[in-house]
């Protein structure tokens, strides 16, 4: 720190740093906003974040010995360039991933009378209240709306859920998206609490009814037709002694599509 020029020098690299990361963030958030597509959004911070970070020793080693003259204006030509390739992005994913022209499907055979139908999972639709058909005479318990979820002040659909099992004094309550059960809890447990339209809580024992476990409860998390979210977290850490510091962080992204749901988290550190 009593080096002369270090503190500009530490400011101007924290500046430029800052920059670097809000410059990749808004570009994720395009990439996701244009194209849907979580690969888009990976190949996007392997292009902007790792790759730099495994050619850099190699390149600085090769340099070392040129003129800083010629070299700095060199390395920032390439640097614009590759924003401007990182840019451009978004439109090329979105060719990539037009879909062909797909001939009409032929008619379907119509089943003989002698090759019975699969039997399906039936969703009784009451109203704006969509479930399977097991639950469909059960009137909910409770509905917490979207005033009632932000008074938990949670993090995540996870949390939520979580708060309103020890409010109910529930152990293992069955969890249904949309009137559907789900396999695995995880599959909505990090999603912001912002999805969340309504949570209806179920009799006590209506969790058996969808092969959950008897005397439970089961919980119908409906979440809203269409979200998009963008969620950037940064932190800094500087010690006040030995000039050690820490930065993280980390982007949220989440659509909700209907039926169809994204939430992808990609966090770093550097320290």
């Amino acid at each position: 720190m009593r080096v002369r020029g270090f503190p500009a020098l530490a400011t101007s690299y924290a500046i430029n740093e800052l920059g670097d990361n809000l410059g990749v963030i808004a570009l994720a958030i395009l990439v996701l906003d244009r194209t849907d597509s979580a690969l888009a959004v990976t190949l996007l911070f392997v292009a902007g974040k790792f790759l730099p970070a495994l050619a850099a020793p190699g390149l600085t080693a090769a340099l070392d010995h040129r003129r800083v003259s010629r070299v700095l204006p060199a390395l920032y030509a390439l640097e614009a360039g590759a924003f401007v390739a990182l840019a451009g992005m978004p439109s090329w994913a979105a060719a990539a991933q037009d879909p062909a022209p797909t001939p009409a499907p032929a008619p379907a055979p119509t089943p003989s009378p002698s090759e019975p139908e699969k039997p399906q999972e039936a969703i009784i639709v009451t109203g704006n209240r969509a479930i399977v058909a097991a639950l469909a005479d059960l009137t909910p318990e409770q509905t917490y709306d979207e005033d009632d979820v932000a008074s938990y002040a949670a993090g995540s659909v996870g949390e939520v859920i979580d708060a309103i099992r020890e409010e109910n004094g529930d152990e293992d309550p069955t969890i249904l998206v949309n009137g559907r059960p789900v396999a695995d809890n995880n599959d909505i447990s990090d999603l912001p609490p912002e999805a969340i339209a309504r949570v209806e809580t179920l009799p006590r024992g209506s969790a058996q009814r969808v092969n959950g476990a008897a005397g439970q409860r089961a919980y119908n998390v409906v979440l809203k037709s269409q979200v998009r979210t963008a969620i950037a977290t940064v932190s800094d850490e500087i010690a006040t002694d030995g000039g050690w510091s820490n930065k993280r962080g980390e982007l949220q992204l989440t659509s909700v599509q209907g039926q169809n749901r994204l939430n992808l988290s990609v966090g770093g550190a550097d320290s």
